[in-house]
């Protein structure tokens, strides 16, 4: 917010110091409080002609390309450091539970905060008490005056001997404060002085001061929000002066500059959220009333033009429209980068991560790249609190972090129950791994099948093993496959196209690219991705929603690809152990073909007999 609102202070005291004798005074009040909306509204609003969309093209042209990481729709069994399930919210690395305490710039920031409101609080106060001792103005003239300028609030006119110049303070109930000496008799200069404060009661000047000071107050540390403060103040002046011009008409300009100069030989000292006649910048001040013009059409026009135009390049943030090349680890609006981490680095950020957790015992050895619980190797963590955690394929235990009134009290391993049951369910999840398309699941293995005793046997291993059909469903058991509808997988899109936008600028991790920065690139990528799903489930693609209730394994499969057929094959084991497979075939006479001349062969050896021969051929014939 400070960062961004400096470029547009910059740009408006640019556009001040070449226009302030050519446009209307009210012009540069719209400009500070588009600043001030800039400082004190925490979001941005993206433009296409925003300064960071073109800061982001011309960073996306100069940058090398990156890799983009594979997106959640593809099969991972290393999770990302995000539990199972959150579909969305990707979280920053610094995490409450990895950082433990308040950063010491927040706490510096803290401190100057305070500092800058007691300081204008008290100075306040003060000054309120000395003005409280001022009297009621009965004069003839005063009295005039307010009854010809009544408004829904009621003003008073009062003196003080604690003052040298006028001003005004109140909201609610303003008072027009004039020094004790003042001259009655100088009507005309007193008219000045009405007027001046009446303006500034009429515009709420002092809620617009108050504003300004506490911006002033948050954003402390930014000098350009000092400068800002400065030349808001003088600018609320000359805006005054240029009305009071004009009221009283152009042939006053000289008076009225006299009036001026006449008050700046009374200066008050430090009286913050009043409103001076004569405070900051005289010499300004009577330059400006001096070369006061009638305002033109022309610069009506210009002055909305430059507000606009300021307000579109210098108030908006980058629209995130599509680069060239990638800059998946440049921060959007920002263009900084964060370059692809080292498998070595990438290490050193996990350890950082689990370093909270080492006093639990839960210890993670960078050089391996693997966690240890008391010695055992862990296989899963997950801490749902802290939104963190990762999935091994093998391991000794799994651990879930344990919070006692909301503060981590420690480390509790799965049941020997629990752990069989998940070991189950990965061994489940590796037995459908890279099944996007069925035709790759075939090719992933081979398996075999036999008729003994009248039962089909089935074998993974060539041959090495072989298990009944109650063994083989009880080791690879079907998935409990939940599928996506196309209604369904449109209305998830829609919600996650809104969600994914909450994430830029967000640093996340998964097991393929380490730690990376989600960009509007990113995002867009992964829509688009998500859309050619959607088309692919509208066209008949099977995409499946939940894979024995888990959602971080997708199957999906073309039903139109799919392929049918017969295949013949048959193994022979000799009364010596020998044991010899044939086939598959596509059909009964090559099989035949090659099983007929090796019971023939087997027969004459006496490895077996005619009758076990002719039973084998028999079965296809």
């Amino acid at each position: 917010m400070s960062s961004s609102a400096a470029v547009m202070i910059l740009a408006v005291v640019v556009i001040r110091a070449l226009f302030i004798h050519r446009l209307p005074k009210k012009t540069f009040m719209v400009f500070w409080g588009i600043v001030v909306c800039r400082l004190l509204l925490p979001f941005n609003l993206p433009s296409p002609f925003s300064i960071y969309t073109w800061i982001d093209r011309f960073s996306s042209e100069r940058l090398p390309s990156v890799n983009q990481p594979s997106l959640p729709i593809t099969p991972q069994l290393a999770l990302p450091m995000r539990l199972a399930g959150s579909t969305s919210e990707v979280q920053p690395i610094s995490d409450p539970i990895t950082t433990g305490t308040i950063s010491p710039i927040v706490v510096i920031w803290i401190v100057g905060v305070v500092v800058c409101t007691l300081f204008f609080t008290i100075t306040y106060v003060k000054c309120r008490r000395e003005f409280q001792t001022s009297v009621p103005v009965h004069h003839p003239v005063a009295l005039k005056w307010l009854a010809e300028h009544k408004l829904t609030r009621s003003i008073q006119i009062r003196q003080s001997d604690r003052i040298n110049s006028p001003l005004t303070y109140g909201i609610q109930k303003p008072v027009i404060l004039l020094p004790k000496n003042t001259d009655w008799d100088h009507v005309v200069q007193l008219q000045y002085i009405l007027e001046h404060e009446l303006i500034h009661i009429r515009r709420f000047d002092q809620i617009s001061k108050l504003l300004l000071t506490a911006v002033l107050c948050i954003h402390w540390f930014n000098p350009l929000v000092w400068v800002m403060y400065m030349l808001a103040n003088r600018d609320m002046e000359l805006s005054c002066d240029e009305t009071v011009v004009r009221s009283f008409g152009e042939t006053t300009k000289r008076a009225y500059a006299m009036s001026l100069i006449t008050m700046e030989e009374r200066k008050n000292r430090i009286t913050p959220l009043s409103n001076h006649f004569s405070k900051h910048a005289i010499e300004e001040r009577i330059v400006a009333i001096m070369k006061m013009r009638k305002t033109s059409v022309a610069a009506t026009v210009l002055a909305f033009a430059l507000i606009v135009g300021a307000t579109t390049v210098f108030a908006t943030s980058s629209s995130g429209l599509k680069q060239d090349s990638d800059s998946a680890y440049a921060y959007e609006g920002t263009g900084s980068m964060n370059p692809p981490l080292s498998e070595q680095e990438q290490r050193s950020e996990m350890a950082k991560v689990l370093a909270p957790y080492d006093k639990f015992g839960l210890i993670y050895d960078k050089a391996s790249g693997r966690s240890t619980y008391y010695g055992k190797t862990v296989r899963q963590f997950f801490d749902e609190i802290a939104q963190l955690g990762f999935s091994e394929l093998t391991g000794e235990v799994d651990l879930e972090a344990e919070y006692i009134e909301g503060k981590l009290s420690g480390l509790v391993p799965a049941t020997q129950v629990e752990f069989d049951a998940r070991t189950k369910e990965l061994q489940s999840v590796q037995s459908n791994v890279g099944s996007l398309d069925s035709s790759q699941a075939i090719e992933m293995t081979t398996l075999l099948s036999r008729e003994e005793n009248g039962s089909i046997q089935y074998s993974s291993d060539e041959g090495k093993t072989w298990l009944t059909q109650a063994e083989y469903d009880a080791k690879y058991p079907t998935p409990d496959v939940e599928w996506w509808t196309y209604d369904g997988y449109k209305a998830w899109l829609d919600n996650e196209k809104i969600e994914l936008q909450k994430v830029i600028g967000a640093r996340a991790w998964n097991s393929k690219d380490g730690w990376f920065t989600w960009t509007q690139k990113r995002v867009d990528d992964a829509i688009a991705t998500y859309e050619q799903i959607l088309a692919d489930i509208k066209a008949g693609t099977q995409v499946s929603k939940t894979v024995d209730g888990r959602d971080d394994v997708v199957l999906s499969f073309d039903p139109g690809k799919i392929s049918t057929g017969t295949s013949y094959s048959v193994d022979i084991t000799l009364d010596n152990g020998e044991a010899t497979s044939f086939g598959p075939y596509d059909t009964k006479e090559e099989l035949l073909a090659k099983v007929k001349p090796y019971c023939e062969q087997q027969v004459k050896q006496g490895n077996m007999t005619q009758k076990e021969a002719d039973e084998i051929l028999n079965r296809y014939n």
